[in-house]
C-alpha cells in the first residue's frame, strides 16, 4: 500500500519539477520565481515579462517553455479550491480596480497528509476570467498559507503559518513574494491597489504584524480584473484534519471598488466544491464573509 501511494504522489502532478500553486494550476520549477525584496514586474503581452528588483536590476522573462498543467484530483485525494465566495464586476460594467480584506490565522491543522505533502490556502483574490472557472489568466493573491506550496519548499518550514504576495503574471510563469511568519489569532490583510490607470500598474501586499510583503505589476490595458475572490484551497486534501480547525475563517472589512468609486453592497456568491468536511459560506455582509468547515 504504501509503494502504491508513493509511486501515486511522484508519479502524478506531485514529482518535485511541478509545483502547485493558489491559482488552481501547476508550474514548472523553471518558472517560479522566489522574491526576497520587494519587486516589480512589467508584463508585456504574448512577449514575456520584464522583473526589476529594489536595487534596480533588470531581468527579461520570456513566455515559460512549459505549458501550465491542470491538477488531477486521485481517487485518495484532491486538490482544489474547497469553499470561495465570488463576485463579478458583472453588474456594474466596470472592473476592479482595488480589493482588500483582513482575516486571522486559525489553528493549525493536525494533519499534513501522507510524506507532510497536504497543505491549505486562505486567500482574497483578483483575477481576469469573469469569474468563469479555469478562464483566467492572472491572479492577484495575498495568500495565508500552511504546509507545502510552490512558495515554500523547504520541509522545515511547512508546519507554520506564512504570509505571502504571490502573482500568477499571464505568461505561464508564478512568483513568490517575500514570506511572513505568522501565528494563530494574528491579523493579517491583503490589499490590490491599482495605482496608475493609465498604465495599469497594480500595487499588491500582504501584512501581518507590522511586516509586508509586496509587489507591483504593469499590466496591458486589456488585462482586466472582473472577479474578486475569499477562498478557502486544499492541496493533497484526505481527510478533513487536513483543514484548520476552529470551524471557519471571517473575511472581514472587505472593500471592492472600480473608477468610480467604492462598491457599496458588493453580492457575494457561495461556491462549495467539496462538502465532505460540511463546507458552507455565511455571507453576513458586503464587507463581511465566513468560510465555514469541519475538520474533524
Amino acid at each position: 500500500m504504501i509503494t502504491l501511494l508513493l509511486l501515486s504522489l511522484f508519479s502524478s502532478s506531485h514529482a518535485s519539477d511541478w509545483l502547485e500553486m493558489p491559482d488552481g494550476k501547476l508550474y514548472h520549477v523553471s518558472c517560479v520565481h522566489h522574491h526576497e525584496q520587494n519587486f516589480h514586474v512589467e508584463h508585456i503581452e504574448g512577449d514575456g515579462s520584464t522583473v526589476v528588483k529594489e536595487d534596480g536590476t533588470k531581468t527579461f522573462l520570456p513566455p515559460c517553455a512549459y505549458p501550465t498543467r491542470t491538477r488531477t484530483n486521485e481517487v485518495s485525494y484532491y486538490s482544489d479550491w474547497s469553499v470561495y465566495a465570488e463576485t463579478t464586476s458583472d453588474s456594474t460594467g466596470y472592473p476592479y480596480n482595488f480589493m482588500t480584506s483582513a482575516w486571522q490565522v486559525p489553528p493549525a491543522p493536525t494533519s499534513r497528509g501522507p510524506l507532510g505533502l497536504s497543505s491549505v490556502y486562505l486567500f482574497n483574490g483578483l483575477e481576469d476570467g469573469a469569474g468563469k472557472r479555469g478562464n483566467a489568466s492572472l491572479i492577484l493573491q495575498p495568500v495565508l498559507q500552511f504546509g507545502k506550496s510552490g512558495c515554500l519548499l523547504n520541509p522545515l518550514d511547512w508546519g507554520n503559518w506564512w504570509i505571502t504576495g504571490y502573482l500568477v503574471d499571464g505568461n505561464g510563469r508564478a512568483h513568490c513574494g517575500k514570506t511572513i511568519k505568522v501565528q494563530p489569532n494574528d491579523t493579517v490583510v491583503g490589499n490590490m491597489t491599482q495605482t496608475d490607470a493609465a498604465s495599469n500598474t497594480w500595487a499588491v501586499s500582504a501584512s501581518a504584524n507590522g511586516v509586508v510583503s509586496s509587489y507591483t505589476i504593469s499590466l496591458p490595458a486589456s488585462k482586466i480584473f472582473d472577479a474578486a475572490y475569499v477562498t478557502l484551497e486544499g492541496m493533497v486534501v484526505y481527510n478533513c484534519a487536513t483543514y484548520p480547525h476552529g470551524g471557519g475563517v471571517s473575511f472581514t472589512n472587505i472593500g471592492v471598488a472600480n473608477e468610480k468609486g467604492p462598491i457599496a453592497k458588493s453580492v457575494w456568491k457561495p461556491e462549495i466544491r467539496h462538502s465532505e468536511c460540511q463546507q458552507e459560506v455565511s455571507v453576513a455582509s458586503s464587507d463581511q464573509v465566513k468560510l465555514i468547515w469541519q475538520s474533524a
